[in-house]
C-alpha cells in the first residue's frame, strides 16, 4: 500500500492518514479540503468510538484512528486488498486561498516560512507576495498548500476521489459503504480553520494571479478537471 508521498515528511503526511478498524476505510486527509469536517463527520458516525474528551481534544483525535505508523507489514497487505480508500479534493484556486488566509493571519507561525525567502513589509504577507514564495520554492514547504496529487497514492489506489464542492453527496456515498445501516444526517461541520475561501477569489485574484497558481499547481488542475469556473 503506498501511503502518500515522502516529498513533505512523512509524519506530516501520515498524520493525515486515517485507518479505521471498524468501518474498513482509509481516509486521506488533504489539509484545506475539508479535511476536518470530514474526519468529525467520520468519527462522531462510528459507533465504536468513544472519545472522552469531546472531538476537539486533540488526544481524542489522534485515538480515533491508526495511522501508517501504527500498522505492521501483514496489516499492509491486508488494507490494501480488503479496505475501501477514498480522499476528498478542492479547487486548488480556492484551497491555496484557504491556506493563505488560514496560516498568514497576523502573528502566525507559518508566516515565518514566506519571509525565509522573501521580503515583504508589513506583519504578514498579501496575496500576491504568498504567490510569489510559492514560485520561489514554497510550495513544498506545508502541507497545507502542497499540491493535493502529491498527497495521495497512485490514482488506481482510491475506491473514491470526492470533491468538496460535493461533499454532502459525496460523503453520503462514502458514509453508506463503510457505515451501512447508519443513518447520515451530513457532514458534521467543523469551522476552526474555515475561510470562506470560494466565496472571496474575486477580493484576491487577478488575472496575473489566476495564471501564476495554474502554473504551480497545472496537475491539480489536469487530473481532477477543475477550471477557474468550478
Amino acid at each position: 500500500m503506498t501511503f502518500g508521498s515522502f516529498r513533505l515528511g512523512v509524519r506530516p503526511t501520515f498524520r493525515r492518514i486515517h485507518i479505521s478498524r471498524f468501518g474498513r476505510f482509509v481516509y486521506y486527509g488533504i489539509p484545506k479540503s475539508a479535511n476536518s469536517t470530514i474526519v468529525r463527520t467520520l468519527i462522531e458516525m462510528n459507533p465504536s468510538i468513544k472519545i472522552l474528551g469531546g472531538y476537539d481534544d486533540v488526544s481524542a483525535k489522534r485515538e480515533a484512528h491508526a495511522h501508517p505508523f501504527d500498522v505492521t507489514l501483514g496489516d499492509t497487505f491486508r488494507i490494501k486488498k480488503n479496505y475501501y480508500a477514498f480522499t476528498f479534493v478542492r479547487n486548488p484556486y480556492d484551497r491555496v486561498l484557504s491556506a493563505y488566509l488560514d496560516k498568514m493571519r497576523a502573528g502566525h507561525k507559518k508566516i515565518q516560512k514566506v519571509r525565509s525567502r522573501v521580503a515583504f513589509s508589513g506583519e504578514f504577507p498579501d496575496f500576491s507576495d504568498f504567490v510569489f514564495y510559492l514560485e520561489q520554492g514554497g510550495l513544498y514547504d506545508d502541507i497545507h498548500w502542497a499540491p493535493q496529487h502529491n498527497l495521495l497514492p497512485p490514482f488506481k489506489k482510491l475506491d473514491l476521489i470526492g470533491r468538496v464542492e460535493n461533499l454532502e453527496s459525496d460523503l453520503k456515498e462514502v458514509t453508506a459503504r463503510i457505515f451501512p445501516g447508519i443513518p447520515y444526517q451530513g457532514p458534521v461541520d467543523s469551522r476552526s480553520h474555515a475561510t470562506g475561501a470560494s466565496g472571496k477569489r474575486y477580493n484576491y485574484y487577478t488575472a496575473n494571479l489566476r495564471k501564476r497558481i495554474e502554473r504551480l499547481y497545472r496537475k491539480d488542475f489536469k487530473k481532477y478537471g477543475y477550471c477557474w469556473r468550478e
